[in-house]
């Protein structure tokens, strides 16, 4: 299963692959393994029932790419450690994939040390964002800083905001918080707030995102902060959680509330008043919560039974290929059976649609000609990971569509395609595609103007063009995402999208 991820983007990193094999190779010498790993995707022995192998390409655009896996057969179970490095043609652009695959029953996994190498050997970005080795001690002047990198669309890793009760120990402080995160290095940003750019911060956000002195609060993506319920998705570190942690950060920590306490008190008057006019706030505004509520209840519902059909069709996929692998190996073919899948950097899900849009240069035959910025909101929900990789399994069975409909002669439409997917083509649920619009929304100008969607000139001379053809990316109570699409290959060669968002509106709506 998989125990532990982390993604890291860099800028103007020319040397990222170089500087990785280093790391790579520095890890694999202090577990005592082979360093010198081979380019082959065929795996070799490197230690002790330890096999690594290692692929590079380079592709018709200059861009490389590297990824190295290594087996290690213990006694508890097979772990497996998948580095994939990924860099533009200038090295303006780039990014870093670690994933560990841990036994079946091994529980928590613990952040492994060559994540910690690479954190500390390359300018590593969350976002917009300095990927930070320890947590940064924050002072007035850069609290916005701070609410920005919270709030950034980019963001796809952990935040943790940590308010210190005492402006001459901040130091002891940092020291503590750092020790209770020790794991989250690679994968999370910490930042260390004094007593005043505490007071500025929770200025600056909503009540129910404010963080109180002498505590640690995780700020998952996708913050809201101006929406009271989003709050409710970023917990404050438990005692529990302290618990776990070493006895002198938690002596640390104890020593920080009890001050807390103690000028929590002095400003009892003030804190009273003010705790009194935010009741009647939410009392005012308990209606609206409500219905908020039975939203998310639904959402949860939809998602469990996407999370069901996704088991299903992972079950299925499973049981396919033991029979395809059976069937090579009674063929003789056992070798192909087991052989490492050719590497194609298209294989990797964004995680978010702010990597999607960055990636559809990837696309040979889509363009995409519709409003960025509507796309980018997709990720302020929870499901949006999710969401962002449906989506790019959609674009990627419409660029094999393209491909071999011009360079192999297929002659179906996009559904053919998706109902007899020919072999090695990308898919996509055939069930989840719409070849158009109902007769309503194609007659009523309020329905179909919002999917008269931008296209060139050459395609229509008027610039719009009606996309009633779509992808069903997700089924959700309030967002429900769709991508409309104009299959123009006949044309001009190319499909061009026009549209990635939030269902459009419909006679139900």
């Amino acid at each position: 299963m998989l125990g532990f991820r982390s993604l890291l983007r860099t800028h103007d990193t020319p040397d990222l692959i170089d500087v990785s094999r280093v790391e790579l190779a520095a890890w694999l010498k202090h577990k005592r393994y082979d360093s010198s790993l081979r380019l082959s995707a065929e795996p070799i022995e490197i230690g002790r029932d330890v096999q690594g192998s290692m692929q590079h390409h380079t592709d018709e655009a200059s861009s490389q790419t590297m990824r190295a896996r290594i087996v290690e057969n213990t006694p508890s179970g097979t772990w497996t450690s998948e580095l994939t490095v990924h860099n533009s043609p200038t090295g303006n652009r780039g990014w870093v994939w670690l994933d560990i695959h841990s036994p079946d029953r091994h529980g928590w996994t613990a952040t492994p040390r060559l994540a910690r190498r690479l954190v500390r050997a390359l300018p590593a970005r969350d976002g917009s964002q300095l990927l930070n080795a320890h947590p940064r001690i924050v002072r007035d002047p850069d609290v916005e800083k701070v609410v920005a990198a919270l709030v950034d669309p980019a963001r796809r890793g952990l935040a943790f905001v940590a308010a210190s009760p005492y402006e001459t120990g901040i130091a002891l402080w940092r020291d503590a918080v750092e020790s209770l995160l020790d794991d989250t290095e690679g994968i999370a940003n910490a930042w260390v707030l004094s007593p005043s750019a505490t007071d500025r911060f929770n200025y600056l956000v909503q009540p129910a995102h404010q963080v109180s002195e002498g505590f640690v609060r995780t700020f998952l993506p996708g913050v809201d902060i101006g929406n009271a319920l989003d709050a409710e998705r970023h917990r404050y570190l438990t005692r529990r959680s302290l618990e776990r942690e070493s006895s002198r950060a938690v002596r640390r920590l104890n020593l920080g509330l009890l001050e807390t306490l103690a000028r929590t008190g002095q400003r009892a008057d003030s804190t009273k008043q003010r705790i009194s006019t935010r009741l009647r706030e939410l009392q005012d505004s308990v209606d609206d919560a409500g219905l908020e509520r039975d939203l998310a209840l639904e959402e949860l519902a939809i998602e469990q039974r996407e999370r069901a059909d996704a088991e299903e069709d992972r079950a299925e996929a499973e049981r396919r290929l033991r029979y395809l692998r059976k069937q090579l190996v009674v063929v003789g073919r056992a070798d192909v059976a087991w052989t490492e899948p050719e590497l194609d950097i298209r294989d990797i899900r964004p995680d978010t649609f702010v990597d999607l849009l960055e990636r559809l240069a990837e696309l040979e035959h889509v363009t995409f000609t519709g409003d960025g910025g509507v796309t980018l909101d997709l990720d302020k929900h929870g499901n949006s990971r999710s969401w962002a990789g449906k989506t790019w399994d959609a674009l990627l069975a419409l660029d094999d569509y393209a491909r071999i409909s011009l360079g192999e002669g297929f002659a179906g439409d996009v559904s053919a395609y998706l109902a007899d997917t020919p072999a090695a083509c990308r898919t996509f649920s055939g069930n989840r595609h719409a070849s158009t619009e109902s007769g309503d929304v194609q007659r009523n100008p309020q329905l179909r103007n919002p999917r008269e969607l931008p296209v060139p000139a050459e395609v229509e001379p008027s610039g719009r063009a009606f996309m009633g053809a779509h992808f069903k990316i997700a089924q959700s109570a309030t967002i429900s995402p769709r991508l409309h699409y104009l299959d123009a290959t006949a044309r001009t060669r190319v499909i061009y999208v026009g549209y990635i968002g939030p269902h459009l509106p419909l006679s139900t709506s």
